[in-house]
C-alpha cells in the first residue's frame, strides 16, 4: 500500500491542530526602554548618581556591558575593571518612580547572573514600564591609595562648583531685575 506524501506514518492525514503544533510560538514583543537610576558607590561611599534609559532586549552579557560602560568613567585614572584590587558588584530594585524618590524600605536584590537578569526581565514584562524605575547600586571596590588620591579631591571639587553655582544664582536674584532687562525700541522705516 503506497502512502501519499500528505499522510504521516500513523495512517491519518495531518489536521490543522497538527500543523499548529509544528509551528513555533512567536517571540514576545520587544520591551520598551526602562529608566535606570545608577548609584555609584566606591569603597563604601556614594559618590554620584546617573539616570539613563536602558535597553532590555538583549541578553545578560549585553546588559552587563551597558552597566560597565556607565561605571568605567567613575574609576580613578589608570584603573580598569581588570586591574588588581578592582571589584564590581551590583544590587538592584525595580520599583515605582514614587518609591524610588522616597528610597525607604527598598528590598535590594543581588544582580550576579543570567537568572537574576531573567527575573528582572519578567518583572519588567509584567509591569507598566512608564510608571516604574530600575535602581542599581554599583559597588566598586578599588585599592585605597587610588581612591584617596583621585576620588576624594573630585568629590571636593564637585561640592565647590555646586556652592559657587548657588552663590552666582543668589547674586542674580538679589540684583535689581530692571537692570538685567534692557528695552529697545524699533522704528519701522
Amino acid at each position: 500500500m503506497s502512502r501519499s506524501p500528505s499522510e504521516n506514518l500513523s495512517g491519518h492525514e495531518p489536521t490543522r491542530s497538527d500543523n499548529q503544533a509544528l509551528e513555533t510560538t512567536p517571540p514576545p514583543p520587544p520591551l520598551p526602554e526602562v529608566q535606570l537610576n545608577l548609584i555609584f558607590n566606591i569603597n563604601g561611599k556614594d559618590i554620584s548618581e546617573r539616570k539613563v534609559p536602558v535597553n532590555f532586549n538583549g541578553d545578560f552579557i549585553s546588559f552587563n556591558n551597558q552597566l560597565l560602560k556607565l561605571c568605567r568613567p567613575k574609576l580613578p585614572r589608570g584603573l580598569t575593571f581588570a586591574s588588581d584590587g578592582v571589584e564590581v558588584s551590583y544590587k538592584h530594585v525595580y520599583v515605582t518612580k514614587v518609591q524610588e524618590q522616597k528610597r525607604m524600605n527598598l528590598n535590594w536584590k543581588e544582580f550576579e547572573d543570567e537568572l537574576d537578569y531573567a527575573g528582572l526581565v519578567n518583572d519588567i514584562r509584567d509591569s507598566q514600564v512608564s510608571k516604574m524605575c530600575l535602581v542599581v547600586r554599583a559597588f566598586m571596590r578599588v585599592p585605597q591609595d587610588d581612591f584617596d588620591a583621585q576620588v576624594e579631591p573630585a568629590l571636593a571639587s564637585q561640592r565647590l562648583v555646586y556652592s559657587l553655582l548657588i552663590r552666582v544664582d543668589n547674586r542674580l536674584l538679589l540684583q535689581d531685575k530692571r537692570k538685567l532687562w534692557r528695552h529697545y525700541h524699533a522704528i519701522n522705516i
